[in-house]
């Protein structure tokens, strides 16, 4: 077995090397806090101390983060003369850098809960992150260190056993709009119609009306497509549903007792799984937030343990605290609106670590890498573009056998408007993954 001595035993330490050496290496190990519970005839040593033992081991010299319970404003140059970029690094060691506290540093978001500048709708901004700033934003950098990790650990210990990772490929669609004219009330209809026709566009003030009147499907009703697709993946989809009670500028989904809409859901249900949406208003209020999510679950008949925040409006840690105050245990908001990439650098769940309480927490996230609105609207991407990109990092998720966490909407599914040219590309996304 692999023992890990450190002398000065720490939370953020015990979070990482779990992270790191078990979730993503597979491999079994003890932490211990002295030497005399290591067995050189039996074990291996990985030293995560000031100093150097008198045993054959693997030795890191810590760069101080883990030990600490502060959080404080870090001097952080990255380097970029070895295979992967790092940082901290450690010196007379059997590592060039401290791997430990650069993936924690990295993968808690550290950076995030110092004072920063947010972007218009208060989210802490892709090209502030270090991530961005250094340029490897788009790999999953904490899961290429632990591979290269693991093979500097295999030539010391050759007997080391690591367990093997599958890549895995997660569907996630949020529901901002159910439908885009279908079961909306009177008032809303002739609304949009009216929107229409002040820009001209009787193109859309047809289909409209050939929607209300039944003669042509609604253009953002492609659940059935999305589940064939899925279906031929072999993989289960989730769909973020917007539930919220009031209609706002930016929550525009049907009413929530709106017999068409609740009659979608529950035929989604039967297929995948649900997760609640919370909507723009309920950003800071559990008590709406808890009742979206109630709601909802009484649709469904099932209780509801995922969420993505709409507009994927979340600030850390507060978001996660009031996710965990109404018993959320699984959230996917874990992405950048503005770009793709890896916003802890893994494309791993992990759960959240609480920096301020310096705790784990029972909230796992589920980080994401692409978003079609991402390449669409912040991008400016083709829709030819945009597929080599995910493609990309498609492979990169695939070398570290990973999890594929894609986020996509119906509405550009429907190829309709400002969507055209994009009703394929989710398809020919996933379908690629088993070409």
């Amino acid at each position: 077995m692999l023992k890990i001595y450190s002398n000065i035993p720490s939370a953020r330490f015990a979070y990482i090397s779990k992270f790191l050496l078990e979730t993503v290496l597979g491999i079994d190990f003890k932490h211990i806090s002295h030497l005399s519970e290591f067995d050189p005839a039996q074990d291996q040593l990985l030293n995560y101390s000031d100093q150097r033992s008198q045993f054959a081991e693997f030795y890191i010299k810590p760069h101080g983060l883990l030990s600490e319970t502060e959080i404080r404003t870090l001097d952080i140059e990255v380097k970029n003369d070895q295979a992967l970029p790092y940082f901290f690094p450690s010196n007379n060691s059997d590592w060039h850098f401290d791997i430990f506290s650069a993936a924690f540093y990295l993968l808690s978001r550290y950076e995030e809960y110092l004072p920063n500048q947010a972007d218009a709708h208060g989210r802490f901004a892709a090209e502030n992150s270090l991530a961005y700033r250094a340029q490897f934003l788009q790999q999953p950098l904490i899961d290429e260190w632990a591979m290269a990790f693991a093979s500097g650990l295999k030539k010391i210990f050759p007997t080391l056993s690591f367990r093997e990772n599958h890549f895995q490929v997660a569907c996630t669609i949020d529901i901002d709009q159910v439908f885009r004219t279908k079961g909306k009330s009177n008032s809303r209809f002739i609304k949009s119609i009216l929107g229409s026709l002040l820009k001209a566009d009787f193109k859309d003030v047809k289909n409209k009306m050939a929607v209300r009147s039944l003669k042509i499907d609604d253009p953002f009703d492609q659940y059935d497509r999305l589940e064939k697709i899925h279906r031929k993946i072999n993989w289960k989809a989730i769909y973020f549903i917007l539930f919220a009670d009031k209609n706002t500028k930016q929550d525009i989904n049907l009413n929530i007792t709106q017999a068409d809409f609740l009659q979608r859901i529950k035929r989604l249900s039967h297929t995948a799984d649900i997760g609640i949406h919370p909507s723009y208003q309920s950003n800071r209020n559990t008590e709406i937030m808890q009742s979206e999510r109630f709601n909802l679950s009484q649709v469904i008949q099932r209780n509801i343990n995922s969420s993505r925040q709409h507009y994927l409006k979340m600030q850390i840690p507060n978001t996660y605290y009031d996710l965990i105050k109404i018993g959320i245990l699984h959230d996917y908001t874990m992405g950048y609106a503005s770009q793709i990439g890896f916003r802890a650098s893994t494309c791993r769940p992990f759960p959240f670590f609480d920096l301020q309480a310096n705790e784990i927490t029972f909230l796992t996230l589920h980080p994401f890498c692409l978003m079609d609105t991402t390449f669409h609207a912040y991008l400016k991407y083709t829709p030819e573009q945009s597929l080599a990109a995910a493609k990309q990092l498609l492979q990169s998720v695939q070398a570290v056998k990973g999890v594929f966490c894609t986020l996509w909407h119906n509405e550009s599914m429907s190829g309709y408007q400002e969507w055209k040219g994009w009703e394929n590309i989710y398809e020919e996304l996933l379908s690629s993954i088993y070409a």
